[in-house]
């Protein structure tokens, strides 16, 4: 019996150690690598970008919006905040959208958030979207 033991994580060895893929960081996951001798390979650092916010001008609301959804399609979720020129907090808005994909997300957070501006009255609105692809939508 431990020689079958010993074949098959000789075998789970060779072909985990060719493979590019990476690890999840859990110990449970690294005690499994580690008792059939394979080579760990722990996911990349990201890679952090700073990303700077400015407040709008004067008379002006600005909106940051953001949708996302877990799975393509998964459960999904849309938000935004809004700002004054001095950066205090006008209003906000949550929704959860059941299961759709990142890019449906992410439209229905600018609708939401225009439609928000709209019954507001304000018609100086600046809105942020991370989505380029969404803002090419519109």
């Amino acid at each position: 019996m431990q020689q079958v033991v010993n074949i098959v994580k000789g075998e789970v060895a060779l072909s985990a150690n060719h493979s590019k893929g990476s690890m999840y960081s859990s110990i449970r996951e690294f005690q499994i690598l580690k008792a059939f001798d394979v080579k760990c390979h722990p996911p990349s650092t990201p890679k952090i970008i700073q990303v700077n916010w400015s407040c709008p001008p004067l008379t002006w609301v600005k909106c940051n919006t953001n949708g996302a959804s877990r799975g393509f399609p998964g459960a999904s979720a849309c938000g935004g905040i809004f700002r004054d020129h001095g950066g205090s907090f006008l209003g906000g808005f949550s929704e959860s959208l059941g299961i759709s994909n990142a890019f449906q997300a992410e439209v229905k957070g600018v609708i939401c958030a225009i439609e928000f501006a709209a019954v507001k009255g304000w018609t100086n609105f600046w809105l942020e979207c991370d989505s380029s692809l969404t803002i090419q939508a519109f």
